[in-house]
């Protein structure tokens, strides 16, 4: 954030996992304020906003082959005809993910790097299962971040998940948390990879979540931790007391414990 003449102006550079969906490397614009309260509050908002934009972005080179995708499904069978005129070059540029869009729609082959991801899953699955509370909307969320992070992706295709780096991730957890709490996680990113599954977008109906071995995490489980539900922490929450400074903010104590939270999505809320 910088002040010019009388203005703040917010100022920072593109997020990596955003950089294709602007233009340039930095975003900059008037925060449209004399105040620095008002002009940090505006800051933090459009800083959440961005933030939930990365948790939600697809990769550049999935948006991409998206893209390339739509002209395939409406041009391949044309260009697949001999004796239709249409080439190849009259659609596609030489690339490796327009070469994988189209031959995904002219031959069924999806042996490829830019298939279909399981945050795109997760965006359908919460898109049609309107039902789900918003409770575990914010659970199947946390549990997928916490996954991600683990693989150091921003997303991943879900035929890339393999037993093995589930299994990985099983003995992650289990250093910290209890059985239930690693079972209530893969069985979230199970119904991920189901859905998918249902409505067409992958071919094996088994996921890498299922069939794993919990059973070493069963005892000393009193050692773990378990997580708060919602409903847990505003209670906890209710029973703080504020800073002596600002009626609105929290205990200092309790604050890092949000920030050290795998819930720390519900400190948003506060």
């Amino acid at each position: 954030m910088k002040k010019h003449h009388d203005t703040y102006v917010y100022h920072r550079r593109v997020p990596k996992a955003l950089a294709h969906l602007y233009k340039g490397t930095h975003i900059t614009f008037s925060l449209n304020t004399s105040c620095i309260k008002v002009a940090r509050l505006k800051r933090d908002r459009y800083n959440g906003q961005l933030s939930i934009q990365m948790q939600s972005a697809l990769s550049p080179e999935r948006e991409t082959f998206k893209k390339h995708l739509q002209v395939a499904e409406e041009y391949a069978e044309g260009i697949k005809d001999v004796n239709s005129g249409l080439f190849y070059d009259d659609f596609f540029p030489r690339t490796p993910i327009a070469h994988a869009a189209y031959r995904q729609v002219a031959y069924g082959e999806t042996n490829h790097p830019y298939t279909y991801t399981i945050k795109e899953a997760l965006s359908s699955l919460l898109a049609r299962k309107t039902s789900l509370s918003d409770d575990t909307k914010q659970k199947i969320n946390s549990s997928l971040k916490r996954f991600l992070t683990f693989m150091g992706v921003n997303d991943i295709g879900l035929q890339d998940i393999d037993k093995k780096s589930v299994v990985a991730y099983v003995e992650h957890l289990g250093d910290e948390y209890a059985h239930g709490t690693i079972a209530a996680h893969l069985s979230r990113l199970k119904s991920i990879w189901t859905h998918a599954f249902q409505v067409g977008e992958i071919f094996i109906k088994q996921s890498p979540f299922e069939d794993r071995d919990l059973s070493p995490y069963k005892s000393g489980s009193s050692q773990r931790k378990q997580l708060f539900s919602t409903e847990q922490l505003r209670k906890v929450l209710l029973h703080v007391p504020a800073h002596s400074d600002h009626p609105f903010r929290f205990n200092p104590i309790t604050d890092f414990g949000l920030i050290r939270s795998p819930i720390s999505e519900l400190s948003d809320q506060k």
